[in-house]
C-alpha cells in the first residue's frame, strides 16, 4: 500500500498546532529534515534512530545546544503526529522518541548589558530618531520578546486601571499583556503622534508604513549598539530583553514577579537569567546559622 506523502502529514501537523510562531519554526524544521533525508536518498517514513542520531550531531556542528534541542522536539512532535493521529499510519514508531537530547546549561547565553550601556543604548536610540527610540524603550522597559512588539498594533495599547498596558501573543499563542512604564510611554506615545500615518496601525512600522519585520528590529538595535556599547559584542533585541530580566532580578524583585514580568511559563526558565543565583542562598544560610548558633529564637 502506496503511504500518504509527507507534505500532506506536514500540513495537517501544523494546521494542528495553535500559534503561528510554532506553525514557522516547526514547518522549518521539517523542511530541513526533509532536505536532509532527501540528499541521502531516505525516505522520511524509513527513518529510525541511527539516521535522526547522524542528524542531530550534524546539527551540534552549526548550531547551539538549545536550537538543536529545539529541532529534535519539534521532528518528535512531527513522527509522534504521523504515528497516532493519521488513518493509516505511514509509520508505527517515533524515531527521535529515544533519541537523547543536549543538555541545556541552566543560564542564559545572551549578552546582557550593564546598567551604564543599557543607558547608553537609550541615549543612542533617542539620538537615532522616534521610531528605534520606541523600538528601544520597549524592548529595555517591557521585557517583551521582539516578536511581541512588531506583532503589535496601536489598538492592543489599552489601559489596566490607570496603568498603560499593551496586549501581546505570548509563546504559544497564548495571550498576555505588558506594562509600558510612564517613562517608556512618553517615548512611545511621542512616536505614535509625530510619525505619518500607518495605514494598518503597526505600533512599530517602518518608514513606509509596513510592519517592521524581527530582522529589521535586530538591525536596528544591532547597528545602534555597535556605536554606543564599547565591548566588541554583537547586540540583539534579545539581549535587551535578558538586561531588563537580569536587572530586575538584581534590584531584587522576587523571582516570581520577574517571571510574570518576563512571561515565562515556568520560574526555572527565569532563573537562568540570575547573574547571582550562586549566591542567592546566602541569606537562608545566614537565617539558620543565626538560629542554630547566634541568638535567634530557640
Amino acid at each position: 500500500m502506496e503511504r500518504i506523502a509527507r507534505e500532506t502529514v506536514r500540513g495537517w501537523w501544523l494546521d494542528a498546532q495553535e500559534s503561528d510562531h510554532t506553525k514557522t519554526a516547526y514547518g522549518h524544521v521539517a523542511d530541513r529534515w526533509f532536505e536532509w533525508c532527501d540528499r541521502r536518498g531516505l525516505d522520511v517514513w524509513d527513518a529510525r534512530r541511527p539516521d535522526v542520531d547522524a542528524w542531530r550531531t550534524q546539527l551540534r556542528r552549526r548550531l547551539a545546544v538549545g536550537t538543536v534541542g529545539k529541532y529534535l522536539a519539534a521532528l518528535s512532535s512531527f513522527y509522534r503526529y504521523a504515528a497516532r493521529d493519521v488513518d493509516e499510519a505511514p509509520v508505527e514508531h517515533n524515531p527521535v522518541a529515544n533519541v537523547r537530547r543536549p543538555k541545556v546549561e541552566n543560564k542564559s547565553h545572551a549578552d546582557g548589558l550593564t546598567n551604564v550601556e543599557a543607558r547608553a543604548l537609550l541615549a543612542a536610540a533617542d539620538a537615532d530618531g522616534l521610531r528605534s527610540a520606541a523600538l528601544v524603550h520597549l524592548l529595555l522597559g517591557t521585557a517583551a520578546r521582539v516578536s511581541e512588539i512588531v506583532n503589535a498594533a496601536v489598538t492592543d495599547l489599552g489601559w489596566d486601571e490607570e496603568r498603560r498596558v499593551l496586549k501581546v501573543t505570548r509563546k504559544g499563542g497564548m495571550e498576555g499583556a505588558v506594562l509600558i512604564r510612564p517613562s517608556v510611554w512618553a517615548t512611545v506615545e511621542r512616536y505614535l503622534a509625530e510619525r505619518p500615518e500607518v495605514p494598518n496601525g503597526w505600533l512599530i512600522a517602518t518608514t513606509g508604513g509596513r510592519r517592521m519585520t524581527r530582522h529589521t528590529a535586530y538591525s536596528v538595535v544591532a547597528r545602534l549598539a555597535r556605536g554606543a556599547i564599547a565591548r566588541d559584542v554583537k547586540i540583539g533585541p534579545h539581549d535587551l530583553r535578558h538586561t531588563a530580566i537580569t536587572l530586575a532580578l538584581d534590584e531584587g524583585i522576587p523571582l516570581h514577579e520577574v517571571r510574570m514580568f518576563a512571561g515565562h511559563a515556568s520560574s526555572a526558565t527565569t532563573e537562568r537569567y540570575d547573574r547571582r543565583a550562586h549566591t542567592r542562598g546566602s541569606s537562608s544560610a545566614g537565617a539558620v546559622e543565626s538560629v542554630l548558633w547566634g541568638e535567634g529564637p530557640a
